[in-house]
């Protein structure tokens, strides 16, 4: 029957029921405790708490209190304990488990929680950090082009961006890019063929004076 009267194993590993009455001064234990210690009629508490410290469960309980909380049992570990006054038995009843037990499921949760939390930053890190340099790479690589054909320098390729809005740019530099080699061009063979009519009228106006030249030394000679 006290084991009947005393099993709440379903509650967990450090659960347990204890009876209590008072003894004089004293409180004693009615049943056995879990530990497998026999204390049944043998096992007595001080009555009165440590200075300084709370009343502990049995020490409430024989006192015809009732309650419930998280308090310091008798032997110094807190505990999530339930205590209550039986007045037709006159005994005080305390159950309790171990608040770390209790919590211990809490703690495992937190602990993954943060876990899944860390993990979850470091991915969105990685992702963030290609991202950038999948952004910002081209938009250096468009940068240096740019300023190649600010300088002048239209030999450098222009790097293919994708068709997002960095792509369109670079599509848009290389084409402006082919239209300022397409010009230089032009204006290369442009200046070629004005070099080439200038050298002919030089050349033409030169013929024109030497033949001026002989006309008049002819004529003086003629005169003479």
């Amino acid at each position: 029957l006290n084991r009947k009267l005393t099993d709440v194993s379903a509650l967990g590993e450090s659960a347990e029921i204890v009876f209590v009455s008072q003894n004089e001064d004293h409180i004693l234990v009615l049943n056995d405790l879990r530990d497998g210690s026999h204390t049944a009629f043998s096992k007595y508490l001080p009555f009165e708490p440590a200075p300084g410290k709370d009343l502990s469960p049995s020490q409430r309980a024989v006192r015809g209190q009732s309650g419930s909380g998280v308090v310091r049992d008798f032997r110094g570990i807190e505990v999530l304990a339930l205590w209550d006054y039986l007045p037709n038995l006159r005994l005080g009843l305390v159950l309790k488990v171990d608040r770390a037990e209790v919590f211990a499921p809490v703690h495992h949760l937190l602990r993954l929680n943060l876990m899944v939390a860390l993990i979850t930053t470091l991915i969105v890190a990685l992702v963030a950090l290609f991202l950038s340099r999948s952004i910002t790479r081209p938009i250096n690589d468009l940068t240096e082009a740019a300023r190649r054909l600010a300088n002048g320098d239209l030999t450098g390729e222009i790097p293919v961006c994708g068709q997002n809005e960095v792509g369109q740019l670079a599509n848009a530099t290389r084409t402006m890019s082919r239209n300022l080699k397409s010009l230089v061009g032009k204006v290369k063979v442009i200046g070629s063929e004005i070099t080439k009519t200038a050298q002919f009228i030089s050349n033409s106006a030169r013929q024109q004076v030497g033949a001026a030249q002989q006309t008049g030394t002819s004529a003086v000679e003629v005169n003479t």
